[in-house]
């Protein structure tokens, strides 16, 4: 067992309140969710500042000066960690990791060192053969996505179904997904102002509706855009919060976030970032997005309790969520769930109905409307599901508000959740 240590300190123009606030809600978050794609057993990270792991390792270097931060990640062997270094796969996500942390950490005064380790006990083991665990869905997830982002692949010629749909062989400029992408915008309900809008390779054709649209957002807003692929709808909401307002665009897919940041850099979108992070985690502090949007990517998460849990955890007091996405009418089949193709392309992970609602309501929201978007069998037909899905599914706008100072206080259940009540 080896461990590799990272002191860092932080640059010598930042506070230390500007490096806890990356170190604490970007930096560790993102390492922790990439653990395992970097064949690391665990990553563990100190978020004090002076504190007694902070202080063992300065004394152990014989450093005078205080390090800012401390991480440590895990490895079964050193040939797992020289893996990681030689995988052409893992450039675009190594570059991502040194730009975030050339910003923010003095590389020359900070330590990198590797110690031997005790055993510990081993990450529990996947579930049974026929049920996909959650981490084979995001590797599936981010491979189709990553292939889309870089121009290799639509999600047509990876699986027979998407969120957007199957071309005929002769159609010509068809795009991302299977088919022309601003004409499936259209669809969506993106206008042409709309399309015309936004940087030219940010619309993808992804989606099943416009969050947009129905947020209802103000100048100077900050908005928080979950699984922002190429940066469509962050370009859009960056357009209606004006300069005055801040958006961040949160994606699990190195090549997506490398497209979205090239998008902003060449049309002069100073106000809108992207970040590397799974949106079960958020790299995102607490209380600072005004509105949270999403584009039918929650459905893609293995577990949505997080997502709502974490989409709650951010939004200031008062906030609300505006989400596209696919909902089930009723409890999927083994048979589609299970499906690695149908889970990757916006239908097999769905949510019934009735466990959507419960767990928007436990995660803490109030005045919840889940509904079918207007021309919800329009959008599913044009990704040409399969007989099996396309009927137990919609395309739903899901709308719902973290409680503000002087609501009433919802009761709260023994897990911590809100417990839903009748209106």
């Amino acid at each position: 067992m080896i461990k590799l240590v990272f002191c860092a300190r932080r640059r010598r123009e930042l506070t230390r309140e500007q490096f806890s606030e990356y170190w604490r809600n970007h930096h560790g978050p993102l390492f922790q969710t990439h653990a395992r794609r970097y064949h690391a057993l665990r990553y563990v990270q100190n978020h004090t500042l002076g504190g007694p792991v902070n202080d063992a390792m300065r004394a152990s270097r014989g450093s005078a000066e205080p390090y800012d931060g401390v991480g440590e990640i895990w490895w079964q062997s050193i040939e797992d960690f020289l893996t990681v270094i030689r995988d052409p796969s893992m450039a675009d996500l190594r570059r991502l990791f040194v730009e975030d942390e050339s910003r923010f950490v003095d590389l020359a005064r900070s330590a990198v060192f590797f110690t031997e380790e005790v055993e510990f006990p081993l990450p529990t083991p996947p579930a049974a053969e026929d049920t996909p665990d959650p981490e084979t869905i995001r590797s599936e997830v981010r491979r189709r996505y990553a292939s889309i982002a870089s121009g290799e692949a639509t999600l047509k010629s990876s699986a027979r179904t998407s969120c957007c749909g199957a071309a005929a062989p002769e159609t010509p400029k068809r795009a991302s997904c299977g088919c022309e992408t601003d004409e499936q915008a259209r669809t969506l309900g993106y206008t042409e102002a709309d399309i015309a809008a936004t940087p030219a390779g940010a619309n993808l054709g992804l989606g099943c509706g416009n969050p947009v649209a129905i947020a209802s957002l103000q100048i100077g807003q900050t908005v928080l855009d979950l699984g922002a692929g190429a940066g469509f709808d962050a370009f859009l909401a960056a357009r209606a919060v004006g300069p005055s307002g801040r958006v961040i665009g949160v994606d699990m897919t190195p090549e997506m976030v490398a497209k979205a940041r090239a998008n902003a850099a060449r049309n002069g979108f100073t106000h809108v970032e992207f970040r590397l992070g799974e949106i079960e985690a958020l790299p995102v502090a607490d209380g600072i997005a005004d509105v949270i949007i999403s584009n039918c990517v929650i459905n893609l998460c293995p577990d949505k309790c997080p997502v709502y849990r974490e989409a709650f955890r951010v939004l200031k007091p008062g906030g609300r969520i505006a989400v596209s996405d696919v909902v089930a009418r009723e409890e999927l089949p083994a048979e589609v769930k299970y499906d690695l193709a149908l889970q990757s392309g916006c239908l097999a992970g769905a949510t019934p109905l009735t466990k959507l609602t419960a767990i928007l309501h436990r995660a803490g929201f109030v005045d919840i409307v889940i509904r079918p978007k207007s021309n919800s069998t329009e959008v599913i037909e044009s990704w040409e599901a399969v007989a099996s899905v396309g009927n137990k599914v919609f395309a739903a706008q899901i709308l719902a508000r973290k409680p503000a100072p002087g609501d009433p206080t919802p009761a709260r259940c023994c897990c911590g959740g809100a417990v839903p009540t009748d209106k």
